[in-house]
């Protein structure tokens, strides 16, 4: 399933249809991530924003839902980063 980790109604569709199909969510690795090859002088507002939205909004949707589909069978969050210029 494709995912855009700055959307919020799409982590609840994807988790809900996982669930569906597969009956559990055993675990998440949240992995996105998105660099701006720019110095902050040059950077946009817009740009900011993009990056936080897939981030570290995307970090926080996938472990809220991630953490709901497995509240009643427990399971893994694996939240990573890295930073490269």
């Amino acid at each position: 399933m494709q995912q855009d980790a700055s959307d919020e109604a799409r982590f609840k569709e994807v988790f809900d249809d996982t669930v569906s199909k597969f009956g559990k969510l055993d675990i998440i690795v949240n992995n996105a991530g998105i660099a701006i090859a720019k110095d902050v002088e040059h950077t946009t507002s817009d740009e900011w924003h993009q990056l936080l939205g897939i981030n570290l909004d995307g970090v926080f949707y996938g472990t809220k839902y991630g953490m709901i589909a497995m509240k009643d069978h427990g399971g893994s969050i694996i939240n990573m980063s890295s930073i490269h210029r």
